[in-house]
């Protein structure tokens, strides 16, 4: 396989992949703590898909590589241990998925290296940082420790 065809699918079809399963993980973490509304919205730009299912609004935007967003909302807030859930679920959907394709010792290049970007995923988020608001899933799990509000968003 050439290297500009696997660059491609990695950027098609692996990196939004990862960050479907990311998400999902969020939305996963929200309804344990008792959500009764999620949103779901993967890429940025121009939207070019919305639909529902049940209580799950789904929107899908032109350029699926660039990141997601997750929320999941009820009538009280969460507190800070269910926020840290929360944002600890997106990670850990990633580090399940990537060890469940190690596990199933497959000798093939893209679920090799859909596994390690996976792994990427989830230890990256775990670091705490903000970048132009934008916070990671490590920086939310921080906050929920030291800071009042908690109110949820990834």
């Amino acid at each position: 396989m050439s290297v500009w065809l696997l660059l491609l699918f990695v950027i098609l079809i692996i990196a939004p992949l990862g960050a479907i399963i990311h998400e999902i993980g969020h939305l996963i973490g929200a309804y344990l703590m008792k959500a009764n509304y999620g949103e779901l919205t993967i890429g940025s730009g121009k939207q070019i898909k919305q639909f529902s299912i049940g209580h799950l609004k789904i929107t899908l935007n032109l350029f699926l590589l660039f990141g997601g967003y997750a929320t999941g909302n009820r009538e009280t807030a969460f507190n800070g241990r269910e926020t840290a859930i929360i944002a600890l679920s997106g990670p850990l959907l990633n580090a399940i998925i990537a060890t469940f394709l190690e596990l199933l010792l497959i000798d093939n290049l893209l679920i090799n290296i859909f596994a390690l970007y996976n792994w990427w995923l989830a230890i990256v988020n775990l670091i705490p940082f903000s970048v132009n608001g934008k916070q990671s899933d490590g920086f939310l799990v921080c906050k929920s420790i030291f800071v009042k509000d908690n109110s949820f968003n990834s």
